[in-house]
């Protein structure tokens, strides 16, 4: 019976051994669970801290006198900042940044990167084109040496202060021609024609420069007075295409003292005050003239400068 008891006794005790140490060990096992766990979370919340601290922030994203301003913080430290994937500036040390850029996206949004992070970034002040204006009103001329006339009225921009010669646009084309305090001064060219009197399309010699439509073209004014100015409604005339070789029947040219009564015995009054001569020259190159009138401008000397 003694027997049986410590048998029963050794049994119990050895069962609960067994029980204490498999308690004592599943302990341990739930320690280390817990413990792990903890180091996980630990883990886990230091890196979403740090991410969360170099979470880029945009303070100020807006057009200022016509570029992109972005201003920021919170990029990671001394980081390439990005706009649009290309690097446009460095954070400090802080994570601070600020950078203008003429890129400006369609969408008036752009993104802004600092290696790890990107946002994407509203533009303010931004919006899509509109239609164009209405074409404004002519600025007023920039400063020159120009000629005006009696009665302020301009007479050329001053090419060649040396001799007055002047430059002018008109009918869309710039011209040549001098100037006197008295008016504009006549060039007293010969003219030529085709035919023996004087009539049709009047022909003229050029400069050593040719005929251009990129230069200005001087002007030919054959009338003019005994102090070579031009009579107040003299024709102009200017050449309308490349010269040609012509052999010239005829040619005018003016009076003496500027006026057709005043021709030579060989020659005769025509038109606009000058004298013709009529027989065949020797063979030049001329280009065919169109003219205009003087009076048209409606210039009244004198004349004078003024300056910037």
């Amino acid at each position: 019976m003694t027997q049986t008891y410590r048998s029963l006794y050794v049994r119990s005790g050895v069962t609960g051994m067994t029980a204490l140490c498999a308690l004592s060990t599943g302990r341990e096992t739930l320690v280390r669970q817990v413990t792990a766990g903890l180091v996980m979370i630990v883990v886990c919340l230091t890196a979403f801290g740090a991410r969360f601290s170099y979470a880029i922030t945009i303070s100020a994203a807006k057009i200022e006198k016509g570029i992109v301003a972005v201003r920021g913080t919170n990029a990671a430290a001394s980081a390439s900042i990005t706009w649009e994937g290309q690097v446009v500036t460095q954070a400090n040390v802080n994570g601070a940044f600020r950078f203008t850029t003429t890129t400006l996206p369609p969408s008036c949004v752009g993104d802004v990167g600092d290696g790890s992070d990107v946002v994407h970034v509203v533009i303010q002040y931004c919006g899509p084109p509109g239609e164009p204006g209405p074409q404004g009103s002519p600025g007023p001329p920039g400063p020159a040496l120009v000629v005006k006339d009696s009665n302020g009225a301009f007479v050329g921009l001053v090419s060649s202060p040396y001799n007055a010669t002047v430059t002018r646009t008109i009918d869309g084309r710039i011209f040549l021609f001098d100037v006197l305090p008295a008016g504009v001064m006549a060039t007293l060219d010969t003219l030529y024609f085709v035919s023996s009197d004087c009539t049709g399309t009047p022909l003229g010699s050029l400069p050593s420069s040719g005929y251009s439509t990129f230069l200005p073209t001087r002007l030919i004014i054959p009338n003019g007075d005994a102090d070579h100015l031009a009579a107040p409604d003299a024709k102009a005339h200017y050449p309308t295409a490349p010269p040609t070789f012509v052999v010239p029947q005829s040619t005018a040219h003016a009076g003496p003292v500027g006026t057709s009564y005043h021709c030579n015995a060989n020659d005769f009054p025509i038109a606009d005050g000058l004298c013709c001569n009529s027989g065949a020259e020797s063979g030049t190159s001329v280009a065919p003239l169109a003219s205009f009138d003087l009076s048209t401008l409606g210039l009244v000397p004198p004349f004078h400068l003024e300056g910037p």
